[in-house]
């Protein structure tokens, strides 16, 4: 007799590089990243049911969720007569570039998975993933990561920093393809560029000197929600590093000293909607 419901952590992304190399047939940015999950996390129980539903994620109309759409891609794919009942306890906050949403698809593919005892692999669900959303391959192969494409060619990082990270979002979001579109407008030596190598190395030899952290998406962020170039600002002021992730609007502190990464959340924490510490993780986990 299998399980009849589930309890997952979806753990959010950070990248510690993006960089945008062309546009594809299909319309879509190719990129060149390293996408590293954290240990900040959406709760998401899974129950069987008759049909599919979510709860729990407000704004967005149910059919339209990206948990939804994961669920009833799930049951296409395996010809499974069934459905989930879905509910999501949001923590990782929204429009964000923290990849909560993508999170939330893969916790729900592995878990219905694990439920259903379809036994797809990795490698399967990864693929459906792609087609959900470019973040979500990585979702479900955790860790660190390269990853090319539009985000699913996926090489793994071994990361010997480990550091801290202060994760501090202002108030107001960006919508990923406002970000994508003003980053086409702009001339190209308005976009700084950077050494992918050089970030890689550090992260394998643990050589924090070498750690070349960059976002093309950083610039046009920073003229569509101005407050991201003043926290970036502040955060660079006692962090190792600062850095923003995907489209924004989160800022990132990387601090090798605990007491340090404390010390800034406390003085940042009055201006942020949303600000904690967080640690890098593996994969997707059952509560």
């Amino acid at each position: 007799m299998g399980k009849e419901e589930l309890q997952l952590r979806a753990f959010a992304k950070i990248n510690l590089f993006l960089d945008i190399k062309g546009i594809l047939k299909d319309g879509m940015h190719e990129l060149d990243m390293l996408m590293r999950l954290i240990d900040i996390y959406d709760e998401v129980s899974l129950k069987k049911d008759a049909s599919i539903s979510v709860s729990g994620v407000e704004g967005v109309d149910m059919e339209k969720n990206i948990a939804y759409r994961a669920a009833k891609l799930f049951f296409n794919e395996t010809g499974i007569s069934g459905g989930v009942l879905i509910k999501i306890k949001k923590n990782i906050p929204m429009m964000s570039g923290m990849g909560g949403g993508s999170a939330d698809a893969a916790a729900v593919l592995l878990g219905l998975d694990v439920l259903y005892e379809t036994s797809l692999g990795l490698e399967r669900l990864m693929q459906m993933g792609k087609s959900l959303g470019a973040d979500v391959p990585f979702m479900l192969f955790g860790g660190c990561a390269r990853a090319g494409g539009i985000g699913e060619k996926l090489i793994p990082i071994k990361d010997k920093i480990d550091p801290y990270y202060l994760i501090a979002k202002p108030h107001g979001g960006i919508p990923t393809a406002d970000c994508f579109r003003l980053y086409d407008e702009m001339p190209s030596e308005e976009i700084k560029k950077g050494d992918i190598n050089a970030c890689i190395k550090a992260l394998e030899t643990g050589d924090l000197s070498l750690l070349a952290i960059y976002n093309a998406l950083e610039e046009p962020a920073k003229k569509l929600l101005p407050e991201i170039g003043s926290l970036l600002e502040k955060i660079r002021s006692t962090a190792d590093a600062a850095f923003m992730t995907g489209s924004g609007s989160t800022c990132i502190g990387l601090f090798t000293d605990e007491a340090r990464a404390k010390n800034a959340l406390e003085h940042l924490k009055g201006e942020c909607a949303f600000i904690a510490i967080a640690k890098g993780t593996d994969k997707i986990t059952y509560a």
